[in-house]
């Protein structure tokens, strides 16, 4: 009954072309949303912190690759059951838009996304040595862990591969969180396998930013604004946009006793 009732105060908007209800507020209980902010505040700093502190220290690709999947295997296990652990703004819009998280969770998703990104990266080069950091930029040209593509490449084709890339991460994810598929195994394993092959693929392209929180954060510790960085917030957030919706709208279906999707 007090499920019932606590769904009956929630606030949603149905588009009528899509025929499917997209919440706007859930009511919880303030502490609630404390959980969700450290949450995912946590996981964003662990996926930034690890993965900086790799990039710094690690000079062979394939090394920086598993340390980046196996920081999102930490951050998936550690608050995926408290918050989902989205890490991932884009994941966060595409989760809005397939119904499984409410607008006000979605702002303050982002916001403590960005917050552990900027932590995590602080933290990783408070870490690392002067020397250490000069070394690095004197050879990558950019700092640690800041996004950098193949120079030969239009910045048109460098969005493409951010967009794909990050595409498959929504779909992933909201086939996992769709009600015919809850198996929640191994679930830290499997994502950081999906991240390793999708770094493997386009890390040499664009560098395989996949998540514009993982590429902010870098850039302002940095001071690293670069003329084509738009295209790691345009690909994944227009990946966010489509994912979802295609999901929502081909895949999905409304678990039985329930008129649409339940958040």
């Amino acid at each position: 009954m007090a499920d019932d009732q606590t769904k009956s105060s929630n606030v949603y908007v149905r588009i009528k072309p899509l025929g499917r209800k997209f919440i706007i507020y859930e009511k919880v209980p303030f502490y609630r949303y404390v959980e969700l902010i450290i949450a995912e505040f946590t996981g964003t700093f662990i996926l930034l912190f690890l993965s900086s502190l790799a990039d710094g220290v690690l000079s062979n690709i394939l090394e920086v690759t598993f340390a980046v999947a196996l920081s999102i295997s930490v951050s998936v296990e550690c608050v995926s059951h408290i918050s989902g652990s989205h890490i991932n703004p884009a994941v966060s819009l595409g989760a809005f838009l397939a119904g499984y998280l409410s607008l006000i969770h979605l702002c303050i998703y982002m916001i403590s996304q960005l917050l552990g990104s900027i932590a995590g990266h602080a933290t990783a080069l408070a870490i690392v040595s002067k020397e250490m950091q000069e070394a690095f930029f004197n050879e990558k040209s950019v700092g640690i862990f800041t996004l950098k593509k193949r120079g030969s490449l239009e910045d048109w084709q460098v969005c493409i591969c951010e967009y794909i890339l990050t595409f498959l991460i929504v779909i992933v994810c909201t086939a996992v969180w769709d009600w015919r598929n809850r198996k929640i195994d191994s679930l830290g394993i499997r994502f950081g396998f999906l991240i390793a092959v999708l770094i493997l693929a386009g890390g040499d392209v664009s560098g395989a930013g996949l998540n514009p929180a993982r590429a902010i954060g870098p850039s302002i510790n940095n001071g690293e604004f670069l003329s084509y960085h738009w295209v790691y917030y345009v690909g994944p957030f227009m990946a966010g946009i489509t994912g979802g919706l295609l999901y929502r709208i081909v895949f999905q279906t409304p678990e039985p006793g329930y008129d649409d999707v339940d958040g």
